[in-house]
């Protein structure tokens, strides 16, 4: 009996000593996963987080598929607003007026300016750019000094005759900005073509002669000098401006792509 209690009690011993040995391989194993967890790269605690958590990634997924398409709305709206605005505060571009329900289109009114006057307006615009492209090659250069004074030369002349500059001007449909634009254009020309351009006395003494009829009586030739200078420069000027000008056409490169 002595050894049966014996053998009884060293079994539950053992028995003891294998349940603690079982719980101490347990926490070592655990406290090993936490070290290699710990220890595990970005790259792969991505892919465990990802693995553990897939059902919440769907729902972020379908939450930023649904702002993606919400954007587009608003992105189109804001599209069909611009276009909108556009056609409204551009409607000039595409509209000249409207007569009752009837649309007078920006293009068929440039269609018919361009009948009647297209053909004139575009030479104008070919021989501007020949005197400029001239006026470069000889560095001609026009001050402001020079268009001011004589803007103001005019504005004098008609002011002696009780007339306004800027009235005459808007009755006919120009600016002070495109006057001056004129003059500055007038006075590159002089200077190109005035380069050994002269007016004799006698010419001066002839011109008076032939027109002393038309001059108020008692006028002398020394009141009236000045003035036939400027008059016979001038026609000189026009004499030899059209043949520079054909002379500029003949040799430069002109592509017409308008034919009116």
């Amino acid at each position: 009996m002595v050894s049966t209690s014996k053998a009884k009690k060293a079994t539950k011993k053992i028995q003891k000593e294998e349940q603690s040995v079982e719980k101490s391989s347990t926490r070592s194993a655990r406290a090993v996963g936490l070290k290699r967890y710990s220890e595990t790269s970005p790259e792969n605690l991505v892919s465990l987080s990802r693995s553990f958590s897939f059902g919440g990634i769907s729902a972020i997924r379908n939450k930023l598929s649904k702002i993606r398409l919400s954007g587009a709305k608003i992105g189109l709206g804001l599209g069909i607003a611009a276009l909108l605005a556009f056609l409204y505060f551009g409607r000039s571009l595409f509209v000249a007026a409207v007569v009752n329900n009837t649309i007078i289109t920006r293009f068929s009114l440039d269609q018919e300016l361009e009948k009647r006057g297209g053909k004139q307006v575009l030479e104008n615009k070919i021989v501007e750019a020949l005197i400029l492209q001239e006026a470069k090659k000889q560095n001609i250069k026009i001050s402001s000094e020079e268009v001011n004074q004589k803007v103001a030369d005019i504005e004098n002349l008609y002011k002696n005759q009780n007339e306004n500059l800027d009235s005459l001007l808007s009755a006919s449909g120009m600016t002070r900005n495109e006057l001056e634009n004129q003059i500055r254009l007038n006075l590159t020309i002089e200077k190109i073509l005035s380069k050994d351009l002269t007016v004799s006395d006698q010419e001066v003494s002839d011109y008076f002669n032939k027109n002393k009829n038309y001059y108020p009586k008692g006028t002398t030739l020394a009141d009236k000098t000045e003035e036939i200078k400027a008059t016979l420069t001038q026609n000189k000027l026009s004499d030899r401006y059209q043949s520079w000008i054909n002379e500029q056409k003949n040799n430069s490169r002109i592509l017409y792509f308008l034919n009116f």
